[in-house]
């Protein structure tokens, strides 16, 4: 469960990083049935072909994961979209564009999206998705999506 010092830091910089959220058996399976899906139904991957498989609709309920939902929106917790991605090693992709999806009038998110990492990764492979995956604290809380690119000029009118 999130714990006070977890809570500050999520209120204020708008994610916070769990580990070990899935280990073991747990694991294990989660991973046969990614295989499996991706095999089978083909990408994209989304609900509509994941809860035909049991682990998916078990992984929902997965405590580790559910609780941290429970804790921030109680029993007003929803599922809005479920989705499985795949990037294998040496992508040459375009690089993924993460964004806030909605502002937030208030105090409290009416949203989270949970993302789960299911290989391990070394120090270097983490040290390099540190170094290309920025995460911008505090973004949450701005009014709108689109940041500055240039020098902002800011008129000063007195009465």
């Amino acid at each position: 469960m999130i714990d006070d010092k977890d809570w500050e830091f999520f209120d204020a910089n708008g994610y916070i990083l769990l580990h070990g959220v899935l280990d073991g058996d747990d694991l294990r399976r989660i991973k046969e049935a990614f295989d499996e899906v991706w095999e089978s139904e083909g990408p994209p991957c989304t609900q509509h072909k994941l809860l035909k498989y049991a682990p998916f609709i078990e992984l929902i309920e997965h405590p580790p994961i559910l609780d941290q939902h429970w804790a921030i929106f109680g029993s007003q917790t929803q599922l809005l979209q479920y989705d499985l991605l795949r990037q294998g090693p040496g992508n040459d992709g375009p690089l993924r564009g993460w964004h806030r999806d909605f502002s937030f009038p208030g105090d409290y998110p009416l949203s989270i999206n949970t993302i789960v990492y299911l290989d391990p990764m070394t120090d270097e492979e983490r040290e390099t998705l540190e170094n290309i995956c920025v995460v911008d604290p505090a973004t949450h809380r701005l009014a709108c999506r689109a940041r500055p690119t240039g020098p902002v000029v800011v008129d000063i009118v007195y009465d």
